[in-house]
């Protein structure tokens, strides 16, 4: 280990993340998310995050061995490394800025879009739900 305050707070960086994008991703599940699906859907978040946990280490299995220091000025597998997760957070911001433009029914409450938080209604209870709940 060349540096082991670099690995130190890159783990507590990656710890506080996980953190929040736990309670966070739980959060936005129980705003958008109707009460009888939350079963279907309440594993997503944990499940994308140990996917994630899952990559980063099989990304790891790509650097040369650990007992030829040599090779590691040689390679250049951590442009991989570095950029994978670029591409999936470009990948990412265009989806919210084009695709997924929608706020939270709460949200839209909240802040008077009526309009905006009916139509999002319509989009997650669909019409079978309905027939179930009468």
């Amino acid at each position: 280990i060349l540096n082991i305050y670099s690995i130190l707070i890159g783990k507590l960086i990656f710890g506080l993340c996980s953190g929040v994008i736990t309670v966070a991703g739980s959060k936005m599940l129980d705003e958008t998310v109707p009460p009888s699906l939350l079963g279907s859907y309440g594993i997503a978040t944990n499940l994308y995050i140990a996917s994630g946990i899952t990559i980063v280490l099989l990304m790891g299995a790509g650097l040369p061995a650990e007992d030829n220091v040599a090779a590691y000025f040689d390679d250049q597998f951590y442009l991989v490394i570095f950029g994978f997760p670029i591409l999936l957070n470009v990948g990412m911001l265009l989806m919210m800025c084009c695709v997924l433009k929608e706020d939270s029914i709460i949200f839209n409450l909240k802040h008077g879009n009526e309009k905006d938080a009916l139509a999002l209604i319509h989009k997650v209870y669909d019409k079978d739900h309905d027939l179930m709940l009468a």
